[in-house]
This record gives C-alpha cells, sequence and structure tokens, in this order.
C-alpha cells in the first residue's frame, strides 16, 4: 500500500499529490508513518537555500523529473507545476555531506529525507520505511521511540526525537530505504 508522504514522492511518480508536495522527494510504499518531533537534525543550522551544484534539471530511473533551484523545488509533472519552497515548514539542514530535508506534517510532527550527493550531477534520496521491521530494530538500538499501534497491535505510526549524535548514528547504520538515484540532465 502506497503511503502519502509530505515530500510527496510516491512509488513510483514523483510527488504526484500537488496539494501535499511538502516535502520533496519521498516515496514510501509503506503505511506506517515515521516522524519527528522537530526538524532534523537538532542544533544544526537551516540552509536558506540549496547549494548551487544541485541546482537544475533531474530525472530518475523511471523517467520522472524535478528541479531543483535556489530555494525551491519543482514538479513539473504534478498539477500546477508543483513548487515547494524552503520555509519555516520546509527545511533545509546540511549535516556530514547530507543534505536533510524536514516538512511539517499536518500533525506538526515532522517527515524527513536525505539527499546524498554522488558526484557531479547526482545525488541519492533516502528516508524511512515504517514497515521494515528489522530497521525500525535498529533505529530502537540508536534512539527512543515511540511506537503507536492499532487495534490489531500493529504499527501505525512511529514517532522519533534523536539528538543530534543520535542522528549521526542513524546516518551510520544503514536504517535508511533508498528511494532512487536521481541525475541531472540539464
Amino acid at each position: 500500500m502506497k503511503r502519502k508522504l509530505y515530500f510527496t514522492i510516491k512509488t513510483p511518480k514523483i510527488m504526484k499529490n500537488a496539494v501535499i508536495i511538502l516535502l520533496i522527494l519521498t516515496t514510501m510504499t509503506s503505511c506506517v508513518e515515521v516522524l519527528f518531533e522537530t526538524p532534523q537534525p537538532q542544533d544544526v543550522k537551516s540552509l536558506d537555500s540549496f547549494p548551487e551544484t544541485m541546482h537544475g534539471s533531474y530525472l530518475t530511473s523511471n523517467s520522472d523529473t524535478l528541479i531543483i533551484a535556489s530555494d525551491e523545488i519543482i514538479d513539473p509533472g504534478a498539477e500546477n507545476d508543483s513548487i515547494m519552497k524552503i520555509s519555516e515548514d520546509f527545511v533545509l539542514k546540511k549535516y556530514k555531506g547530507y543534505y536533510i530535508i524536514s516538512v511539517k506534517h499536518e500533525t506538526g510532527m515532522w517527515e524527513v529525507a536525505i539527499l546524498e550527493p554522488k558526484g557531479k550531477g547526482a545525488f541519492r534520496l533516502f528516508t524511512f520505511d515504517g514497515e521494515n521491521e528489522e530497521k525500525m530494530a535498529r533505529v530502537k538500538q540508536f534512539t527512543t521511540i515511540e511506537t503507536f499501534l492499532d487495534e490489531e497491535g500493529k504499527p501505525t505510526k512511529y514517532q522519533l526525537n534523536p539528538s543530534k549524535k543520535d542522528f549521526a548514528k542513524l546516518l551510520k547504520a544503514d536504517v535508511f530505504e533508498e528511494i532512487g538515484v536521481f541525475n541531472q540532465i540539464e
């Protein structure tokens, strides 16, 4: 089952839900949300723009396109060419060589995606897959998780609040799910 993430990439199409394009790039095949109490990582300064080296048009292996400009991400395939600007609800930070995007969820919590630059003109996109029980068990080794269950006792949402140090451990621990590789076309 596909889950709408507020970065809103849906598998296999990028950001087709123009109403909630909040986070750019995150596709989830999961129905189990993974939310953070604050933009991640904590105690790291927010950026006002994407670095010039990331500006341009990108294409995925499924032929989806995405445009990164100075302070916005544009999905030309979505209704009205969806645009998400860096703001208090769309936070960009750089940490340990990664660009971390935090998008405010309708609940006031935050969804997180990680962009990993891969040489000139490419990046990989990662996020959490709440249905991957093995990876979520590893997350619990590094930070406290509050788990919300349905009436059958199955997780419906995880809520995290890692410290900056714990977030660094998560980045190293292979707990994020790769969504795809984006290659620059201009």
